[in-house]
This record gives structure tokens, sequence and C-alpha cells, in this order.
């Protein structure tokens, strides 16, 4: 759901409801779960929200402040990004999670937002083994998310700004 409206483009295709204050545009030709307008669903929802993405802040086990998080292999924890890498994006390559637990990655901070980009053309992907399960997996990004074309993406994204997910991104 979106603070503000929430428009599609093309034939995506969102396997859970969907909700937004000021609108909802683009289904069809995009096929989504229920559509939940300024109601009551959806007040509860970002008011849930509000309040995970303010328990998300947790202190971090880990400081991956400008590194780019493809090729790591990573266990349970919460992974910090205060900086976004250098060069950009967040994520090329694969970041696997591995074994079951939380993973809680927060990118940048209140003081300096960051975002939370992957490569294009299927360059980037999370995967998970060794039991990691896709209901564990949180990412609190501080400005706007982009999941660009045709990345396999795995997690709760909470964006203070704004999701985008590009052509063949899941």
């Amino acid at each position: 759901g979106t603070g503000t409206g929430l428009t599609n483009t093309g034939s995506s295709w969102i396997t859970g409801a969907i909700g937004a204050a000021t609108g909802i545009t683009g289904f069809p030709p995009g096929l989504a779960g229920p559509q939940h307008n300024a109601d009551g669903v959806y007040t509860t929802a970002e008011t849930d929200l509000t309040t995970a993405y303010g328990a998300a802040v947790q202190p971090c086990t880990h400081d991956y402040s400008g590194v780019n998080l493809g090729g790591l292999t990573l266990g349970p924890g919460v992974y910090c990004q205060t900086t976004g890498a250098t060069p950009s994006p967040t994520l090329t390559g694969t970041l696997t999670l591995n074994g079951p637990g939380i993973y809680i990655f927060l990118i940048g901070t209140t003081a300096a937002p960051t975002a939370l980009v992957t490569a294009a053309s299927g360059a980037a992907r999370v995967i998970l083994t060794g039991g990691a399960q896709p209901c564990d997996v949180f990412w609190r990004v501080t400005s706007s998310a982009t999941i660009d074309t045709s990345t396999a993406f795995i997690g709760t994204i909470m964006a203070n700004a704004s999701i985008t997910m590009a052509t063949g991104a899941t």
C-alpha cells in the first residue's frame, strides 16, 4: 500500500492485496488481489506499516555502509547501510541469505536518507538457502526502493518515499 496513489503501467502481477489513500489505476491490465482504496483495511494496513517501519530499527550486528551486497552470503541479523554502495547500485549479483531467522536490512538513516537500488537486466537477485524464509526478510529504506528490470528480489520492502518495480522484476 501507499500513502498516495498507486499506478500500474503494464502487465504486472501482484499476488497480494493492494491499497492506496488517493486512488488505484492500471488494474487491469495489471492483476492483483483485493483493492483497498482509502477504506478501513487500507487504514489499518497503513498504521501497521508505520509501526513495523519504526520497530525495524534495531542495533546493527553488521555494517555494510558503502558496500554492494552482491556476492555475499549472510546469516540472520541486522544489516546496516548508512550510505549507499559505491558505486551504486546496492545489489549487483546474488545476495544469499542462509539459515532460519530474521533478516533486517536498514538502508539509510533519518539524517541521511539512502535508496535501495538493484542492478538492471537480471543482474541482481536475492536467494534463500538453509531454511531462510521470505516472510523473515525485511528491508527498511529511508528513501526510495528501485527493483530494476528482471531482478528476483525477496523480502518485505518498507520504503519511506516510494517503491518502483521495473519490467520483469519479481
